[in-house]
């Protein structure tokens, strides 16, 4: 391995360790492991899970922009990890709210943990291996999205199209809206999108 893979190596491993490390450990507070938590303890704890929430919003926001980015295995693999991390930690989060339910006082609290519960888009499985199956296929999902082509002739590649530069082709013939596309296509067709996909199924 020489001096740029080995500096390469080392920077990952410290982003990796930097990212394990911000997550905040699993306790409550002292009033919460003695007894019944009391308005106090609900809106200390949801501070802290304000704080630690925020900090992962700012990675999980970096990854998805690199894997919509750049879609690639690599950047499918980083949005899926860092997927994964947040939704195991918002389940403990969940689960770590239900104590500070009854406690929580001030409308300000209540609604947040309720918020925390809502949060999750995708429900985490229990089992590791099933939660980050999940996210991958969902990296793979959403990349394949990004990734998907038109071509006018399946067996000319150089008549296939991405989205981006469909995206281009679209304003350049005036359609940057879809009422503006559904106007283009009624002048050429003499019938509406909508008409046109009823009657090409039917």
């Amino acid at each position: 391995m020489n001096l740029k893979h080995a500096a390469l190596a080392g920077t990952i491993a410290l982003l990796l360790g930097a990212c394990q490390s911000s997550q905040p450990p699993a306790t409550t507070s002292g009033a919460a492991a003695k007894g019944k938590p009391t308005a106090a303890d609900a809106d200390k704890f949801v501070a802290g899970l304000d704080v630690a929430r925020r900090a992962r919003y700012a990675e999980i926001s970096a990854a998805s922009w690199v894997s919509q980015t750049y879609i690639n295995p690599d950047s499918q693999l980083l949005v899926a990890k860092t997927n994964e991390r947040d939704l195991a930690q918002t389940k403990q989060e969940i689960e770590q709210a239900k104590a500070y339910e009854s406690a929580a006082t001030s409308p300000a609290t209540k609604r947040q943990i309720l918020l925390l519960k809502l949060s999750p888009t995708l429900p985490a499985p229990k089992d590791p291996k099933a939660l980050a199956e999940m996210t991958t296929l969902a990296a793979k999902l959403d990349g394949g999205y990004g990734a998907a082509k038109y071509c006018k002739d399946e067996k000319d590649p150089a008549s296939c199209r991405d989205l981006g530069k469909l995206e281009v082709i679209a304003r350049e013939i005036g359609c940057s809206s879809l009422s503006s596309f559904s106007r283009l296509f009624r002048r050429l067709t003499g019938e509406s999108p909508t008409d046109f996909r009823a009657r090409s199924r039917g």
